[in-house]
């Protein structure tokens, strides 16, 4: 007898990974004995970059140190059109999250190995990690931490939540995040609950 739960194809609303949520992730990750020493960096590693970055996993695996060289030099990244949308794009950064990745990405920034890949497997310095695989694996941490309603995908939509919040215009977002569309990008501002109870008129 099957027991009670959500009906099959529906899905629950996401939750967005916003500034408390991603400390809570960090310190926990830091904090986890659980796993080994070069897998906790390279979660760490990870979280910071979609944090900061807005990066898809699948934009994010194929970062070699070169392009970290090139965000501390001029603080931008441009993306080949091997992305999701098959676009080239430019990511920016700012001051305080460049401060940031070089907190993480120590090791990196002696490295003189330039093709070397950010985030890998051990001891394969260029084999690209699995996209579905490393995907699959960094969700049921992060819902162990988080909870259930969050994800990788989470992370951008935290940060177009946070652009959206400060009023920032919906085009520069969509070319900031990389959509398509407009509405897509739309879609994944989450307006937090704070928001909409500021937001009731009567």
């Amino acid at each position: 007898m099957k027991t009670a739960g959500r009906p099959i194809g529906t899905t629950r609303v996401k939750k967005p990974i916003l500034k408390n949520e991603f400390a809570k992730l960090i310190n926990y990750t830091k904090g986890d004995d659980s796993i080994k020493e070069f897998t906790k960096s390279k979660y760490l590693k990870t979280f910071t970059l979609l944090y900061y970055s807005g990066c898809r996993i699948s934009e994010l695996i194929s970062l070699k140190i070169e392009d970290l060289h090139t965000i501390f030099n001029t603080d931008e990244l441009s993306l080949t059109n091997d992305t999701k949308t098959k676009k080239p794009r430019l990511i920016y950064f700012s001051t305080e999250s460049v401060k940031e990745l070089k907190k993480i990405f120590v090791n990196e920034l002696d490295s003189s190995n330039k093709n070397e890949l950010l985030i890998r497997t051990k001891n394969k310095l260029y084999d690209k990690i699995n996209c579905i695989g490393y995907t699959a694996q960094l969700n049921a941490y992060i819902q162990t931490i988080l909870g259930e309603l969050y994800s990788t995908h989470s992370f951008r939509q935290g940060i177009l939540t946070d652009m959206a919040t400060k009023g920032i215009n919906s085009k520069i977002i969509q070319q900031f995040i990389g959509h398509a569309s407009i509405g897509t990008t739309l879609r994944y501002v989450t307006p937090t609950e704070k928001d909409i109870r500021n937001a009731l008129v009567r």
